[in-house]
């Protein structure tokens, strides 16, 4: 990895640093970046990984904050990334967005201070997120929150936009590696529930995701999904939850493999889940986190 170099204004001092993982997208990147610079609390520092690109990352020397790039020379998965760049940030608080969504209020950055300020015992915040991946646009938020108009505690978190508290996070083990694609932030959100904190969602913070080019699912994602479920399955529920858990999911992804012409990659995922489930260490969550997402929505059947 290229180390990370700086370009744009200093740092503001703030307590909240902006962590984006980019790849061959400028324009959205440009866009994403714009959206930071209409906040009314900047960001203390912007950080871009560049994952694996084929044309060097450009910044507009005119936005308001620092930007600090850096460059993998292979491309690695979500979790690998974000962890390259919670290793580098040394603000107390993240905000990690994809480089295709972007914020619409001007307030997000401030509102992410203030709710982590209130909440010390909150170790993440979920944003809502409007995925244009499909027509018309649908919502992407945490289950049982679609009427909620306040902030809430919630049982994860969606990945295109949220905030961490990095001391919870780097205590937890931040995000597992192995976790290419796919569920890699409800791995962190029951680590991080295992671990006494509690992770919210504000319906009032709102990113537009809209990604560039085909909106098609790309062919071996299923894999990704089917491979991960086992392994939570494996690592943090009882024998049968488990069991009824694994087994839920891997219909639910044989039907969705089924519709995308993807059945070798569903045979794949479930060899490899399987395969690697022996192996994983069992963490089996403590009951007062079982309590806590039985009570906020999480998933522990299905």
């Amino acid at each position: 990895m290229t180390p990370f170099r700086s370009q744009g204004s200093p740092p503001t001092g703030g307590a909240v640093a902006v962590l984006i993982v980019t790849h061959d997208r400028p324009a959205a990147l440009a866009r994403a970046l714009k959206s930071l610079a209409t906040q009314t609390q900047q960001p203390a520092r912007v950080w871009v990984l560049d994952n694996a690109g084929t044309s060097p990352v450009e910044i507009d020397p005119a936005l308001p904050f620092e930007v600090t790039v850096a460059r993998t020379a292979v491309k690695m998965g979500v979790a690998a990334s974000r962890n390259l760049l919670i290793d580098a940030c040394a603000a107390p608080l993240a905000f990690f967005l994809d480089d295709d969504a972007f914020l619409v209020q001007p307030f997000a950055l401030a509102s992410i201070a203030a709710h982590f300020a209130a909440h010390p015992g909150s170790a993440a915040l979920a944003f809502s997120v409007h995925d244009h991946r499909t027509t018309p646009a649908t919502w992407l938020r945490p289950r049982g929150t679609r009427s909620a108009r306040a902030p809430v505690r919630v049982s994860y978190f969606i990945g295109g936009a949220h905030a961490l508290r990095l001391d919870a996070v780097r205590a937890s083990g931040c995000y597992d590696p192995s976790f290419f694609y796919g569920e890699e932030e409800l791995d962190l959100s029951f680590r991080l529930i295992a671990a006494g904190h509690a992770i919210w969602y504000d319906p009032t913070l709102i990113a537009e995701h809209i990604p560039e080019g085909p909106r098609l699912v790309p062919r071996g994602r299923v894999a990704h999904h089917v491979r991960n479920r086992l392994v939570l399955a494996r690592r943090y529920l009882p024998l049968v939850q488990g069991s009824v858990y694994g087994a839920t999911w891997l219909v639910r992804y044989l039907f969705r493999a089924a519709r995308h012409g993807d059945l070798q990659g569903w045979w794949q995922g479930a060899r490899s889940g399987f395969r690697e489930a022996r192996h994983v260490p069992r963490t089996p969550l403590p009951d007062a986190a079982r309590t806590y997402l039985n009570r906020y929505g999480g998933r522990l059947w299905f």
